[in-house]
Order: C-alpha cells, then sequence, then structure tokens
C-alpha cells in the first residue's frame, strides 16, 4: 500500500530541520509509540500501541533512519510485528521543503506499507482510515513539538 501525505509547518525550512534532527522527539510524535530508543546510529528499537477498530495492535520492531542533509530528506525502513496478528513493513521517505506561500514549511511524507499475517488479511479495509488518522495526530503533534522546542 503507498501512501502520500503533506504537513504543512509554520516555521521555516531551516528552523523545522533543525528540530527534526532530535529523531527520538520526532519519532515520539507518532501516535502509540510507547517505547523508543536509539540503540545504534541511526538504528531505533520501538514499541508501539495501537487500535485498529476494536482490535488492539503490540507492536515491537525496529526502524533505520537514513538523513540526508543536502537534501533535506529522512528515509527510514520499518520492521514491526505483533504476535498475534501479523507484521508490518514500510519505507517511509520524508522531504522538507518551503510551502507555496515560501512563508513556513512542507514536510511530504512518502510511505510504502506492506501488512502480513492475520492483520493482513482482514483490516484491509480499514487500513487507509488508520493510516490518515495517524498522519493527522502525527501532523498535530509534529506541530506542536515544533511550536514548543
Amino acid at each position: 500500500m503507498n501512501f502520500t501525505y503533506h504537513v504543512d509547518v509554520q516555521s521555516s525550512v531551516e528552523e523545522t530541520w533543525r528540530k527534526l534532527q532530535d529523531t527520538l522527539a520526532m519519532v515520539h510524535c507518532i501516535p502509540g509509540v510507547e517505547e523508543a530508543e536509539e540503540s545504534a546510529p541511526g538504528h531505533f528499537d520501538v514499541k508501539i500501541m495501537t487500535k485498529l477498530g476494536p482490535i488492539a495492535l503490540r507492536f515491537k520492531g525496529s526502524a533505520d533512519l537514513v538523513v540526508d542533509e543536502a537534501d533535506q530528506v529522512m528515509e527510514a525502513t520499518v520492521s514491526m510485528s505483533d504476535s498475534r496478528s501479523g507484521n508490518v513493513y514500510g519505507k517511509f521517505r520524508m522531504k522538507l521543503g518551503p510551502n507555496a506561500a515560501g512563508e513556513g514549511s512542507v514536510l511530504q511524507i512518502d510511505a510504502d506499507v506492506v501488512i502480513a499475517g492475520k492483520l493482513g488479511e482482514l483490516a484491509q479495509p480499514l487500513i487507509k482510515r488508520k493510516a490518515d488518522q495517524i498522519v493527522r495526530e502525527f501532523s498535530q503533534n509534529l506541530t506542536n513539538y515544533l511550536q514548543a522546542a
């Protein structure tokens, strides 16, 4: 499944990029993150709790992050599993740039996600709605983080 989102940010590209360098703070902007630890440079161990409809899911896994300073791009490869429901694998690309008005910035998020196991078989109709919800919450959390820092 492929998704593309645009997150408008009120701060300049330079200011936003500087704040995004605190990757652990950014990871904690993701809804449902219970634990996140950078166990090696660019490698994060993560635990996430979320709900998909009435089903509670507890994912445990990792993410490898590569940062391209020159192009202001972050790319993450994620592998998560829930012992009862299945696995989620994904590649996420976030590119920061100026917004159309030139007064703030926009973070473009591109995701390519594979959902395997029972979760993938049974929950396909709910996945897009859940992805939209997560990005809306992430956007609000990121905005709050950027304005507070």
